[in-house]
């Protein structure tokens, strides 16, 4: 920016009116509290998907320590795939006044208060197994998923693990 040019929008910028000062710093708030109400938004989000993935990742751990205790599986690799998130249920009071009902969610400090927390549903499973070429153990870590996980054998599969 040149000498002239500088002076030229310092000797504008010191024109401007009270009136267009008061415009500028509401526009800039308004801006302000955008920004920072999408990203508040965006950190409950983040906590929401961290939770998600540190529930799928104990669950696989803990899967994987169990089928690899049935004989002949050796060691084991599980993924879970999971429907959806964690489903929060508040708890709420509902008041009737004549033909017109209110329901307002109940809070404790502030925070709603929680009736229970509905973990996601688990919809597909897949296990790597050392063992797994055996039809037998094949078998018994298919029926394993299903009885621990509480889904069809048919969402379930069972896969021989790569050599080393």
């Amino acid at each position: 920016m040149a000498e002239g040019e500088k002076k030229g929008f310092l000797a504008r910028f010191a024109k401007i009116k009270h009136v267009e000062w008061v415009i500028l710093a509401v526009f800039l708030a308004v801006i302000l509290l955008i920004f920072l109400g999408n990203f508040t938004e965006n950190e409950g989000e983040e906590e929401s998907a961290d939770a998600l993935l540190q529930y799928t990742e104990a669950l696989e751990k803990r899967l994987a320590q169990t089928l690899s205790s049935v004989t002949g599986a050796g060691r084991v690799r599980v993924m879970v795939h999971l429907e959806s998130g964690v489903e929060i249920v508040p708890a709420v009071k509902t008041e009737t006044e004549g033909d017109r009902s209110v329901t307002t969610v109940l809070t404790v400090g502030g925070k709603p208060m929680i009736l229970r927390e509905i973990q996601p549903r688990i919809k597909g499973v897949i296990v790597v197994a050392e063992g797994a070429e055996n039809a037998t153990v094949k078998v018994n870590l298919l029926r394993a998923v299903a009885t621990l996980t509480g889904v069809s054998v048919d969402a379930v599969q069972v896969f021989t693990m790569q050599p080393s």
